[in-house]
């Protein structure tokens, strides 16, 4: 399935790219879209049969790795262009710094207990919260619940993958493929807030930057 999204990520990534209508709107669908390819890339590598051991320990950490850097990279295109400069920068050194903490533990202590890993995907997920009024000023009651609706998701998933539960066909789709069921639809969400942050009034009123 991963396959398939890393190339529809990429494509409505350059198409969000040529899109946008400020360089500021530009940069953060750039990094958007690095990010989001990236993500499933790792995962698409991963799920590939055949990998030998070594490869294959590593792909599984860098897969668990990405989601940070997906969550990091979906909200800096909504902040670049929502937040007034101040806010964004402070959003987005707390879900770099963040998604940072969560990618070293998942490459350099990936024997850590699930349940830290986990908390940290929902601490990330969750790190916008101080900023939703901020939001809620200057995005649609839409846009407001679609960034809300995806970070409920992410919750879930984590959940998911910190319990191990549901796993109701381990050799097919176990709590692994329902984990990354709720990535990807959490990333459907968000991409359709960008889209519409970055394509509506506000991604229009920054085109003299």
């Amino acid at each position: 399935m991963h396959h398939y999204a890393a190339f529809v990520a990429l494509a409505i990534g350059i198409m969000l790219i040529l899109e946008a209508q400020s360089p500021r709107a530009r940069l953060g669908c750039i990094i958007y879209t690095l990010s989001t390819t990236a993500m499933f890339g790792a995962s698409a590598a991963y799920h590939r049969p055949n990998w030998p051991p070594g490869p294959r320990v590593l792909l599984r950490r860098l897969d668990h790795a990405c989601i940070f850097l997906l969550i990091a990279g979906t909200n800096t295109p909504l902040a670049l262009v929502a937040l007034q400069p101040a806010q964004a920068t402070r959003l987005l050194s707390l879900v770099w710094g963040g998604a940072a903490v969560g990618m070293a533990q998942c490459l350099f202590f990936a024997h850590a207990p699930k349940a830290l890993a986990a908390s940290l995907y929902v601490a990330l997920g969750w790190a916008v919260l101080p900023f939703v009024g901020q939001y809620q000023e200057v995005l649609s009651s839409l846009d407001v619940a679609l960034v809300v609706a995806g970070g409920v998701i992410y919750s879930f998933g984590a959940v998911v993958y910190a319990l191990r539960r549901p796993d109701p066909y381990p050799t097919f789709f176990g709590y692994h493929e329902i984990f990354h069921s709720l990535v990807t639809l959490a990333a459907l969400l968000h991409f359709a807030a960008v889209y519409r942050v970055v394509n509506g009034p506000l991604g229009a009123g920054l085109k003299a930057d």
